[in-house]
């Protein structure tokens, strides 16, 4: 068959109709309908859509996997009822057994409201406790009744009545509070600070051995030989000054230190070289560090390593009474290493009785 075109314009007069029914006739049927192997040749495919739609098999693997997962994906107006399984979700929500609790499982409404009511309060300090006197014997202290207990001096516990007469025969140092007065549940320093008798506080320091008045005579002190006093804090303090009163400044005195040990004579802080420092008089030695240490028994350090004439320092007493019955590790007035020629205190020590009751306090 040749091979058919369409009519020339200007070119195909008297035969341009037999030309485009040729052209046309490759294709169509006489009755104009489509020759399917003329679309099969042309590429166009067999495929014809059915009515009721396209199936999705018929469409490209990729868009049937898409297809596949909006099918099983939660559908907002499902509000969750569509899970596969509610526990494992809950589970993966980090919820724990309360999620599926009912609301009468919980404190009825208002509980939490009545539970602050009945609550102590920290804006209150203390006044909306419902009994002072109470609370007072619940933590070990005095109450506001008639009671006793001890208070505890410098060198001895002595009595406390709280009573509404005074004892008929009170021993010397024992103390009597009318029992219309509150008692406060630490008496210490700070609650004798009213009364006659002499406390440290009314010098502005923290604590000391003993009344400095008390200290009248000189004790030269041996080179190299560390001197511990006890001391004691009756409520936690900061300590930045170790005291001791000087009665000879010396001459010449050389590697000059002050400590502040616990109780088991374990430095916790010490000075610098303060060689310059000695004179006669009170001698406050500032701590490099200075310690921040709860109530309790602490030895207060004096280091003098060498000096052409050694310096003194006041005390009391001298003699084997100034320690009581302790033992010799556990003594008020101590020595502590000895033989030092340059260095300062060392960090442990193990003490050994003094016989003199050197004054020593702590600011």
């Amino acid at each position: 068959m040749a091979t058919q075109r369409l009519p020339i314009p200007g070119q195909d007069d008297g035969t341009w109709g037999d030309i485009l029914n040729g052209f046309l006739e490759v294709s169509h049927n006489a009755d104009g309908t489509l020759i399917p192997s003329a679309v099969t040749a042309a590429g166009a495919g067999t495929y014809s859509k059915p009515g009721s739609g396209i199936p999705s098999t018929d469409l490209a693997a990729a868009v049937q996997t898409s297809l596949g997962k909006a099918n099983t994906s939660l559908q907002s107006t499902n509000n969750l009822s569509d899970l596969a399984n509610a526990g494992t979700a809950r589970t993966n929500l980090g919820l724990g057994t309360a999620a599926t609790q009912a609301s009468s499982a919980f404190d009825a409404a208002g509980s939490a409201t009545t539970a602050q009511a009945a609550s102590l309060q920290k804006s209150a300090n203390l006044s909306d406790i419902a009994s002072p006197s109470t609370a007072l014997t619940n933590l070990g202290g005095l109450s506001t009744s008639t009671a006793s207990g001890t208070y505890v001096t410098s060198t001895s516990t002595r009595a406390l009545t709280v009573a509404s007469s005074a004892p008929s025969s009170p021993a010397a140092g024992d103390l009597w509070v009318p029992d219309s007065a509150p008692v406060p549940s630490d008496i210490g320093a700070a609650s004798l600070e009213a009364t006659s008798i002499w406390n440290p506080t009314d010098e502005g320091w923290l604590t000391a051995a003993f009344d400095i008045v008390q200290a009248g005579s000189a004790q030269v002190l041996t080179a190299g030989t560390e001197v511990l006093v006890e001391v004691r804090l009756r409520k936690a303090e900061t300590v930045s000054n170790v005291l001791f009163n000087i009665g000879s400044g010396g001459t010449s005195p050389t590697g000059v230190y002050v400590g502040l040990c616990d109780s088991g004579g374990n430095l916790l802080s010490h000075s610098a070289d303060l060689y310059t420092s000695v004179a006669n008089g009170l001698f406050v030695g500032p701590l490099a560090s200075a310690q921040a240490v709860p109530a309790g028994v602490y030895y207060a350090l004096l280091l003098i390593n060498g000096a052409s004439v050694m310096p003194s320092v006041e005390r009391a007493a001298a003699n084997t009474g100034v320690n009581g019955s302790r033992a010799a590790t556990a003594s008020r007035f101590a020595n502590g290493a000895t033989g030092n020629t340059t260095t300062v205190p060392a960090s442990t020590r193990t003490l050994t009785a003094l016989n003199q009751s050197i004054w020593a306090g702590l600011s």
